[in-house]
């Protein structure tokens, strides 16, 4: 297939000649065909959905294997009408343009268009159905919707018995009523979708490492210190990854120092929706930063943030409480120094850890006994 035909196929003004190239070597399967039976058929199909055909070439670049399918058409429909369904009313967009959007961020979830429109409606049907009634929305398809937007479309690409493969091994690992594992894996689907894609041992060895001390002391740290106090078992389904990021030392550490220097108020779930709150509450537009709003952070501030900036954004957020203009100031960075220097001796990070190593010992127990010894040598393994 000639470059003039390719050019032919994929017309856009600003597309540079090296994309097309690059079409050509990730996706040879595009052209492998006459362009009135294969190129022009896709990209007119994605165009019709709102792409450009520099978009359309991102999609086929990122899943070649996309290029296989005569037609997209079959599985527009079921998608669109969960997009039309999950989305929130007053978009004013139809169905095809959702999917378009989605396409425009997520140019992998292509994938999804290849599949029939029985296995995805079967699909939905089964999120739905199964793990609906444990979800607190009405909407169902809203919460599916959310987690297929947020970067986790291959929900969608998730085998049924799967799912349940993960349930099994969830209560298993760690259910200790009937129903727990589906009820954990609901949580999951809402809040961390894309774990729920991964492989039942990847998520068994996610479950084993739940019984290590420093993990559950972090996860006790987050219990008893976040403002709005949530239960262990969010904790575990929405926060359990930070302690991770940077080691729950670390995560700990400074949840204790934002307590000493009285900062821990302005720790919220929902940097957003706080700062309109706050808005709200005093009657002053709820679009708009004003002069003397709190500096709120986030968790993820809290633990994914370098050491400097997070003391950068201390200084500011104290500077916002005694209603001053922020300031170069190094003292936050000197205390925040001195205070990790002497975390292993305070008795606070103690008393979490120890909480931590109770909890490890009790969850140690629950498991099964092929699994049980493995827990202790590695608590064992940690306390050396």
């Amino acid at each position: 297939m000639g470059e003039a035909t390719m050019e032919n196929c994929c017309v856009c003004g600003r597309w540079r000649r090296w994309r097309l190239a690059q079409l050509l070597q990730r996706c040879p399967l595009l052209f492998s065909w006459p362009p009135e039976q294969r190129a022009a058929v896709l990209f007119g199909q994605l165009a019709r959905l709102g792409l450009t055909a520099a978009e359309a070439a991102r999609c086929f670049v990122q899943q070649p294997v996309t290029a296989g399918v005569a037609s997209f058409e079959p599985a527009t429909p079921a998608l669109a009408g969960l997009l039309t369904g999950g989305s929130k009313a007053g978009s004013g967009k139809s169905g095809e343009q959702l999917l378009g959007d989605l396409l425009r961020k997520q140019p992998s979830a292509l994938v999804l268009l290849c599949s029939h429109q029985a296995t995805l409606q079967q699909r939905i049907s089964n999120l739905v159905q199964r793990y609906g009634p444990h979800w607190e929305q009405d909407n169902k398809e809203a919460v599916i919707v959310t987690a297929v937007q947020g970067q986790n479309w291959a929900l969608l690409n998730s085998h049924p018995e799967h799912l349940l493969s993960l349930e099994a091994m969830l209560q298993q690992e760690v259910g200790q009523q009937p129903g727990d594992g589906a009820r954990l894996l609901a949580s999951i689907l809402q809040h961390q979708a894309l774990t729920a894609t991964c492989s039942a041992p990847v998520m068994q060895q996610r479950a084993r490492a739940l019984v290590a001390p420093a993990l559950l002391a972090a996860i006790a740290a987050l219990q008893q210190l976040l403002p709005w106090q949530p239960t262990a078992a969010e904790v575990v389904q929405r926060f359990a990854t930070y302690p991770a990021i940077n080691g729950p030392e670390r995560l700990i550490g400074r949840l204790l120092f934002l307590q000493q220097e009285g900062l821990l108020p302005l720790l919220v779930a929902d940097k957003r929706a706080a700062r309109q709150q706050w808005r709200q509450r005093r009657r002053l537009p709820s679009n708009r930063r004003v002069q003397g709003e709190p500096l709120f952070m986030s968790l993820r501030d809290t633990a994914v943030l370098p050491t400097a900036k997070l003391c950068t954004l201390l200084a500011e957020a104290e500077a916002a409480q005694l209603k001053q203009p922020p300031v170069i100031d190094s003292s936050v960075a000197e205390r925040y120094c001195a205070f990790m220097a002497q975390l292993p001796q305070l008795p606070a990070y103690q008393q979490l850890l120890a909480a931590g190593q109770a909890e490890s010992r009790r969850l140690a127990a629950l498991l099964p006994p092929e699994l049980r010894s493995d827990a202790v040598e590695q608590e064992d393994a940690e306390e050396m």
